[in-house]
């Protein structure tokens, strides 16, 4: 679905919980990865999932979120707080200097 982040169709096949289901006997439950493309036209980098092998119907999809996923999204939205505050501080003088006029 376009737009929509790939969190919201996949789940983390490395999970502690998962793999400890006495129910679940692999030792990985990933069937698709991650792939990371960088959007020009959003200026932002996206995720999508690939599978990595046959995905039954009604299948649910684990995908890896490991430490380089979380590093990505941290450095993601560190840079999109830092966008934030500098708009908010051009906003404000803007709005000091219509006040002095």
């Amino acid at each position: 679905v376009q737009g929509l982040p790939g969190g919201q169709f996949a789940n983390d096949g490395n999970r502690k919980s998962i793999l400890d289901d006495p129910a679940e006997k692999k030792e990985n439950k990933n069937n698709a990865e991650k792939i990371w493309v960088w959007d020009p036209t959003i200026g932002k980098t996206r995720v999508f999932l690939r599978a990595t092998r046959r995905i039954e119907i009604g299948e649910e999809i684990f995908a890896p979120y490991d430490r380089r996923y979380w590093e990505i999204e941290d450095e993601w939205t560190l840079r999109e707080m830092e966008r934030i505050d500098e708009e908010n501080l051009l906003e404000e003088e803007a709005a000091a200097r219509r006040r002095e006029e």
